[in-house]
């Protein structure tokens, strides 16, 4: 498990794996169990497809994350480890 930091909230829409903080609604909460499953969704679509992986998550924490948005956190997520590169270092 990875420690998550607080954020502050930015817009209406809560991002996945964060809830707004009950003392303070300008706060977001991270989850660590969503946060994590969705660490190990990133890494299953390396090898597996995205509707695949969204069905996994959804039955893994019972919150809904559209395909559509799984894919967008997937490229984002690879831009951040990988940077520019379009694929990530194969291993051997």
């Amino acid at each position: 498990m990875s420690e998550y930091e607080t954020k502050i909230k930015h817009s209406r829409v809560i991002p996945y794996g964060y809830k707004v903080s009950e003392e303070d609604n300008k706060l977001l909460i991270p989850i660590p169990s969503e946060l994590d499953a969705l660490e190990q969704a990133m890494k299953y679509l390396r090898t597996s497809s995205v509707r695949e992986v969204q069905r996994w998550l959804v039955a893994t924490t019972g919150r809904y994350l559209a395909v559509k948005n799984l894919h967008l956190k997937f490229r984002q997520w690879k831009k951040e480890k990988y940077g520019r590169r379009t694929n990530p270092p194969t291993e051997d």
